[in-house]
């Protein structure tokens, strides 16, 4: 995200979307609460809108 953010400069919009399942495996789950602790975590740091 951090090159993404310097490609395309602080006036354009950078957003993440977030989802449980994956693209290929519609019975994945997170681990608990704390896999998601972690995930948003970092994300919350990323420079992202």
């Amino acid at each position: 995200m951090y090159a993404v953010r310097s490609a395309v400069g602080a006036d354009f919009t950078v957003g993440v979307r977030s989802s449980q399942g994956k693209v290929n495996d519609f019975a994945h789950k997170w681990r608990g609460i704390s896999e998601a602790i972690e995930v948003y975590t970092l994300l919350g740091r990323a420079p992202v809108d």
